[in-house]
């Protein structure tokens, strides 16, 4: 995992994470449901995972982008796993910024640059009849 200044131990120290992340949304769940809050350290470990994921992408560099969106990728499907659509959206979002900012392709053949994305926006923003902002937008 890219570094954040503090990181787990181990090769897979991010996917003991991120399985950390789905049980304590199963629990904080349940809190809700038979309480009606939510323990307030509950609450805090499971923003402080979520926050190590976020700042690992906000951190990301060149080199070790691949890298990254594989784990967040891996990420994703264990999320699934764990029938978290909450947090496999999350873990989704976190590699493709990351696919974005490094235009790394995730698809084969796909080709990912500001470019391409602004030719093929403007032509679905044509394609479902909304006008695009006259100054580029």
């Amino acid at each position: 995992m890219i570094s954040t200044g503090v990181s787990p131990s181990g090769l897979r120290g991010a996917y003991r994470l991120a399985d950390e992340i789905f049980r304590i949304q199963r629990l904080v769940a349940e809190e809700l449901y038979e309480k009606g809050r939510v323990d307030a350290e509950d609450a805090r470990c499971l923003a402080d995972l979520r926050d190590y994921f976020m700042y690992a992408t906000l951190r990301a560099d060149r080199e070790k982008a691949h890298e990254l969106i594989k784990q967040l990728e891996e990420c994703e499907e264990r999320a699934d796993k764990a029938k978290d659509r909450f947090h496999a959206g999350f873990f989704f979002t976190l590699a493709q910024l990351v696919s974005i900012r490094f235009e790394v392709a995730r698809l084969p053949g796909e080709k990912v640059s500001y470019e391409n994305w602004h030719r093929s926006f403007k032509e679905t923003l044509r394609k479902l009849g909304i006008p695009a902002a006259k100054n580029g937008g």
